[in-house]
């Protein structure tokens, strides 16, 4: 090791020298603790003691060097330990949406927990998923109960899938079994709209199909405390009322319609399977307060958040559309089945705000012609 030394008089009379070493790769906190002393002492032995006087330029040459050091050595000690407090307050950088989710599904992947639990056990912890997955461990060991109860629910939950799964097909529960569950569930699956936000909430991918794993999960992210057909029915008026009142997850919901009720394979929906679900969606939604498809401000991101406001497209306007859509008898593209929504929470009751220059799909001009031409024979 390379080493280097200062040669520092001790004692009043300066009988004596001690030498001081530390590495050159720089004073640690304990090289500090034993240099500062030592050059204090030697300072004030030279700048202090009557029998030892600053006799030559040497001399003074040699306090200023010494007491240069010791402050250059405190100053050190002074950032280092500032630099350490700073570290210590310095806040995170906001953590993004995308990131939140693969934290999210990597702790569920550990813990087999559901989005809420690991929502919660991650935000306590600061995001730090090591330690957000220790003390969740912790938790149910401890008697905390959360892991374990998720866990019981998660196997009740799948027990009932256990029930109405294909005996030809064990990985799915089909169409025969969705009939059974939904009447267990007390749903009329022809009219009511919260089939279809449990399709979406479950992962179902095709009509009346669903996988063991996201259906679990699925029923688990609505309520952890699920784990009964009671608890399962219990939790629908509340899936009724945020498809009708909440605009994302209506959004969410219909846009997963489209996929769910095209033919496999198929770009378009067929009209009359459109007619049919704009129906059942759009005349509730329409009515809620908050809702759904309340009106959006000009100017305003047509994806906004629901209020109060009601939409002025209304149920008359509704009726036109159809009426309109029969008459061209085109299959539905995924473009205009989206921005139909827009539409709807955009467009005043005269249609004069209507933009032709924006990027709306050519079904939705012609139909703002249709509507003023009807409107003004009205």
């Amino acid at each position: 090791m390379v080493q280097n030394t200062l040669d520092i008089p001790i004692g009043p009379f300066g009988g004596g020298r001690s030498t001081v070493l530390h590495e050159c790769a720089g004073l640690g906190a304990a090289g500090c603790a034993r240099v500062v002393p030592a050059l204090a002492v030697g300072a004030w032995s030279m700048a202090s003691s009557p029998l030892r006087p600053l006799r030559s330029l040497a001399d003074i040459v040699r306090l200023y060097l010494v007491l240069t050091l010791v402050a250059a050595i405190l100053c050190y000690r002074l950032v280092r330990w500032l630099s350490h407090t700073n570290k210590q307050h310095v806040m995170a950088p906001p953590l993004t949406k995308s990131a939140e989710k693969q934290l999210i599904a990597e702790f569920r992947d550990v813990t087999g927990t559901s989005a809420t639990d690991a929502a919660k056990f991650l935000k306590k912890y600061k995001y730090d998923l090591h330690r957000a997955i220790n003390g969740y461990l912790e938790h149910a060991t401890s008697g905390g109960g959360s892991a374990s109860s998720s866990a019981d629910n998660a196997k009740k939950i799948g027990d009932i899938w256990e029930r109405f799964k294909d005996a030809s097909n064990p990985k799915l529960v089909t169409i025969e079994g969705t009939m059974a569950l939904c009447e267990e569930l007390d749903i009329d699956p022809a009219s009511d709209s919260v089939l279809f936000c449990l399709a979406s909430d479950l992962g179902s991918k095709a009509t009346g199909e669903w996988e063991k794993e996201p259906f679990v999960q699925g029923w688990l992210s609505i309520d952890s405390s699920i784990n009964s057909i009671a608890k399962m029915k219990a939790a629908l008026p509340t899936l009724r009322t945020k498809l009708n009142s909440n605009a994302e997850y209506f959004k969410k919901v219909y846009m997963h319609t489209f996929d769910l009720c095209k033919a496999p394979g198929a770009r378009v929906l067929a009209l009359e399977t459109a007619i049919d679900m704009w129906s059942l969606y759009i005349p509730p939604a329409l009515h809620a307060r908050p809702s759904a498809l309340s009106r959006v401000p000009t100017g305003s991101s047509p994806t906004g958040k629901s209020t109060d406001t009601p939409a002025e497209f209304g149920d008359a306007d509704l009726d036109l559309w159809l009426d309109f859509m029969r008459e061209k008898n085109r299959a539905v593209s995924k473009d205009t089945w989206s921005l139909f929504i827009d539409f709807v929470r955009t467009i005043d009751a005269a249609y004069t705000e209507y933009d032709d220059e924006a990027a709306w799909p050519s079904t939705i001009d012609d139909f703002v012609e249709y509507a003023r031409a009807n409107k003004a024979k009205a």
